[in-house]
């Protein structure tokens, strides 16, 4: 039976040759028969051997560097909170794979070989254990494919059991509203009253249409002048008078001008002569020229003295008395109706007075026709307030008085 046992000896180490076998594991083949044939040696040696052989065999076979320690190691079973199995994945990972944990399940231990029960005489035993230790299967050793490096979750460093990364549920975005921002609207700022530029009243020729008091009086309003005379403070506060005919005027334009005579204004003594040239279309520069020559702007200037009594008991006054009044000197013999008022309200006096100026001044006074009166002759108006007449000596006078007060602007 012995050449049976070398033979079946023999055939193993031929087997690991055929498997790529080391010189080493040959010559232990070889030793182990010669034992045999030498008339002993348990076969529980052989059986180790060639087991070593095999599991040598197997690890030049394509075993992958690294597992070699995990497969030592795989009888402990590592300890709660270890983070690293022996393959370079964290255990986060292994539960991203579906719960495959190759450190966590243990690797049963090499399946013991070759101590046989029997007597070493038995050969069918020896040659049963020989034959089982050499199907026999060495310690599993489990060849996994690398998954590519993943980067380990806080519960791998925590020792916490991995839990299966569940895909995010869908969740409604609800639209982003964007807020309409409205611009503030800007403070409004009150419009600047635009002031227009002070008015100078010209003359206007005959047959115009003349303006208004109140328009007069808004225009002189809107820039005023200062007063220069404060005695005449009384009169210019006074405004309003009777209503009276325009000497020499009668029936003229159905007394239209007359009607117009109002003295409806306060102001300083300058607004007042200014109203009145606006209202009757008279320059203001002559007005105030004419004013001047006549009472140098004293609303207490009385002139024209006379010792007549029927005129002054006309007037109502002892004789001797003034006949004059106001600043363009209203001649009360003459201008029925228009004493006292002349010289009471400054605004009343000067609008009587400028209403002959202009009536003379449309062609109203056909009574000089045969002096070579015509309308729109203003200087021949201006002396015929002062005498009566058209362009005799003391019409001459007067204008010269005017034109000089004109050129060198005393109430300036």
């Amino acid at each position: 039976m012995r050449w049976l046992v070398t033979s079946l000896v023999l055939f193993v180490a031929f087997l690991a040759v055929s498997c790529g076998g080391s010189d080493q594991q040959v010559d232990a083949a070889n030793q182990v028969a010669a034992t045999q044939v030498a008339g002993g040696g348990e076969a529980s040696a052989s059986t180790s051997t060639a087991s070593a052989a095999d599991g040598s065999a197997d690890a030049e076979n394509g075993a992958i560097p690294g597992l070699g320690e995990a497969t030592a190691n795989s009888s402990a079973t590592p300890s709660a909170g270890s983070g690293d199995d022996g393959d370079g994945d964290s255990d986060e990972d292994e539960g991203d794979r579906g719960g495959r944990d190759v450190s966590s399940t243990p690797t049963p231990p090499p399946t013991s070989v070759g101590r046989a029960t029997t007597a070493p005489d038995s050969s069918a035993t020896q040659t049963a254990t020989a034959t089982a230790a050499r199907s026999a299967t060495p310690t599993a050793v489990v060849t996994a494919t690398p998954e590519p490096i993943r980067t380990p979750s806080a519960s791998a460093f925590s020792g916490a059991t991995p839990t299966p990364t569940m895909p995010p549920t869908a969740t409604a975005t609800p639209p982003k509203v964007t807020p309409t921002v409205v611009s503030p609207s800007a403070t409004p700022v009150p419009a600047t009253p635009t002031v227009a530029a002070k008015v100078y009243f010209e003359t206007l020729p005959p047959g115009s249409a003349l303006p208004s008091g109140g328009e007069c009086a808004a225009l002189v309003h809107s820039h005023p002048s200062p007063e220069t005379h404060p005695g005449n403070a009384a009169s210019n506060a006074l405004a309003g008078g009777p209503r009276v005919l325009i000497d020499g005027a009668h029936g003229f334009w159905g007394d239209s001008l007359a009607a117009r005579i109002s003295g409806n204004f306060t102001g300083s003594t300058d607004d007042i002569l200014r109203w009145v040239s606006c209202k009757w279309g008279i320059d203001e520069d002559v007005t105030r020229a004419r004013a001047w020559t006549e009472s140098s702007w004293r609303i207490s200037t009385a002139g024209d003295e006379t010792d007549t009594r029927a005129a002054c008991d006309y007037l109502g006054l002892p004789t001797p008395c003034p006949q004059s009044y106001g600043l363009l000197q209203v001649k009360g013999t003459i201008h029925e109706g228009t004493y006292p008022h002349s010289f009471q309200s400054t605004a009343w006096g000067v609008d009587y007075a400028m209403a002959w100026q202009r009536a003379c001044f449309e062609g109203a006074f056909t009574w000089l026709d045969d002096q070579g009166y015509s309308a729109g002759d203003l200087s021949g108006c201006i002396g015929a307030w002062y005498s009566g007449e058209w362009y005799d000596a003391g019409a001459n006078r007067y204008l010269d008085d005017v034109a000089g007060n004109l050129a060198s602007r005393p109430w300036d």
